[in-house]
């Protein structure tokens, strides 16, 4: 798997792995040593880009619905990217 990440303030890691398998087991691994090392920090939050991108369509049906203002519309689309309001 290749790993990037950038901190600031929380970590934010990006995994390109080679297939679905790969991501189960990465995750897995993630997860464990999450809660073998950090005890009561908030999970990590794993997203595949299949679920990103249904994400994403979703906020924007929720957006021009009246539902977000574009604020909140933009920044969650900005987290969803791994930006940070540091950013």
């Amino acid at each position: 798997a290749n790993v990037s990440s950038r901190t600031e303030g929380s970590a934010m890691l990006h995994f390109q792995v080679g297939g679905a398998s790969e991501a189960r087991r990465v995750a897995t691994l993630l997860i464990s040593q999450q809660r073998e090392t950090l005890p009561g920090r908030k999970p990590a939050v794993l997203f595949d880009r299949r679920q990103r991108l249904r994400t994403a369509h979703s906020l924007c049906e929720r957006w021009r619905r009246g539902e977000l203002s574009t604020f909140a519309y933009l920044s969650k689309l900005n987290t969803l990217a791994g930006r940070s309001y540091n950013d």
